[in-house]
């Protein structure tokens, strides 16, 4: 594990040591470390960008936009509003989209149980 301190004193002792063998092996490990890190971020950014709609956009950009105003340009303001009205426009719809993400992600679950099932009643017939 590349986060514990033992591998980078280990590393530091195997510098001081000359020993080239163990250096290069632990920085293969390290590189190697990263490299898993940066394809799960990758992994993580296309199902980030695959399960955006231009709805859930629009939305978050809207909501980011009113917020922003809101705190840079107080004196545009025929009202001093507070912050929790601007919470509530921002918290409800996020907690909206992801219970129908979750409602969903259950019809798809059951879904995928039938076609499980059918599967399996042909085979075995």
């Amino acid at each position: 594990n590349i986060k514990s301190t033992h591998f980078w004193f280990e590393l530091l002792r195997c510098f001081q040591d000359m020993e080239w063998s163990a250096v290069a092996a632990k920085l293969c490990h390290l590189a190697s470390a990263f490299m898993e890190q940066w394809l799960d971020l990758v992994a993580h950014g296309i199902v980030f960008v695959m399960l955006q709609t231009w709805n859930t956009t629009l939305l978050a950009a809207e909501a980011l936009g009113f917020c922003l105003f809101y705190y840079f340009f107080p004196e545009l303001q025929n009202v001093g509003l507070n912050w929790q009205y601007v919470s509530f426009a921002v918290v409800f719809p996020v907690v909206f989209f992801v219970r129908e993400t979750w409602r969903r992600r259950e019809e798809a679950l059951k879904s995928l149980a039938t076609i499980k099932s059918v599967a399996l009643a042909i085979y075995l017939c």
